[in-house]
């Protein structure tokens, strides 16, 4: 009996408040049709990227005289995708880009960081969708990336543009992170190269001073020829492996051997020719010396079609815009006439 007189009693309240409740729904039709003609028009600009060719990628893999990789293991097609991806949605290139080019300018922000932030950032998405290799492999390769702008035409200026300066910084910094692997490489052979001429020397140094010791032990003995003896006699000394080696006197080959010996040595030009391994590491650096790889051969992603400006509009979304005013409307609609409802009923 009371949910009759309740229900009664809210009819009786529309009946009443209709008008009030139908001028409700309207304004709020109304508004939300006004909002939605007057909102910001934004664009949403897309380009699709790809991995690059292997013909891109295969410089970064640099290879010495022997036919063997500087580094530990070939570079691949997804290693250098990879890297741009992560790059492209860094802030570090965000920021390059937008300070850079000082799209700041364009908005009425005046904080810098903050126009960055809410202007560009946010605006930026980036979605990657999976594709099907073979039924065992399934790689994620494809990416889009999207700029939402105000200007159609800007929006895809800017994609296009900011996705083109992070291919050649990302092409760049790979590049530049091999020569300079080539470079160290090619320092630790220069320094091979020179300890090996300074033991040379040094090895060269110690020679003379034997063959003068043992000339002068020559000359005391008076042994000017090679002894017949020298087979009989042996002088045991300990090798650079610490084993006891024995060898010959160096004054049983005579006087004239070792004077003839120490002038040759005295009178080399240079000691390289007798420096075991060292043309071998010359040639290695000289092999290096013509290796450089151009960042400007290497694309770390392709492009599969580029930004274009849109024609449709990305918001406001004025049919969504007008169906959800009109709910709302509807539903302070109803609840006006709950509220005028309970307010009769207890009076």
């Amino acid at each position: 009996m009371t949910q009759d007189i309740n229900l009664t009693n809210f009819i009786n309240t529309l009946k009443e408040k209709k008008r009030v409740a139908q001028i409700i729904v309207v304004a709020s039709l109304v508004l939300s049709i006004i909002y939605s003609l007057t909102a910001q028009k934004l664009y949403k600009s897309s380009i699709y990227v790809i991995p690059p060719q292997s013909k891109y990628v295969n410089m970064l893999n640099v290879f010495d005289d022997d036919g063997k990789l500087l580094i530990n293991r070939e570079i691949r097609v997804k290693d250098v995708y990879k890297v741009f991806v992560l790059n492209a949605q860094s802030r570090k290139h965000q920021r390059n880009f937008f300070f850079k080019n000082e799209l700041y300018k364009h908005f009425s922000e005046s904080n810098q960081e903050i126009s960055f932030e809410e202007n560009f950032h946010k605006k930026l998405k980036f979605v990657i969708d999976s594709g099907v290799m073979s039924r065992e492999i399934r790689d994620e390769q494809f990416l889009t990336i999207s700029f939402i702008h105000t200007d159609p035409k800007i929006a895809a200026k800017w994609l296009n543009e900011y996705v083109d300066m992070s291919n050649k910084l990302t092409s760049k910094e790979l590049a530049d992170s091999i020569n300079e692997l080539i470079q160290n490489t090619k320092n630790q052979l220069v320094g091979q190269a020179l300890s090996k001429r300074n033991l040379a020397k040094k090895t060269m140094e110690d020679r003379i001073i034997q063959l003068e010791e043992a000339l002068k032990i020559a000359n005391q003995l008076n042994i000017t020829e090679r002894s017949s003896a020298s087979s009989n006699q042996q002088s045991v000394i300990l090798s650079d492996g610490e084993n006891l080696v024995a060898e010959d006197p160096l004054y049983l080959i005579g006087s004239k051997a070792l004077m003839v010996e120490i002038d040759a040595i005295k009178n080399r030009k240079s000691a390289e020719s007798f420096i075991p391994g060292l043309r071998r590491i010359e040639q290695r650096i000289q092999s290096l010396d013509s290796i450089i790889v151009d960042g400007n051969l290497i694309k770390s992603a392709e492009i599969d079609q580029k930004a274009i400006a849109p024609s449709n509009r990305f918001a406001p979304k004025r049919k969504l815009i007008v169906l959800l005013g009109t709910s709302f409307g509807v539903f302070l609609a109803f609840i006006y006439l709950l509220i005028s409802a309970f307010i009769s009923r207890k009076i």
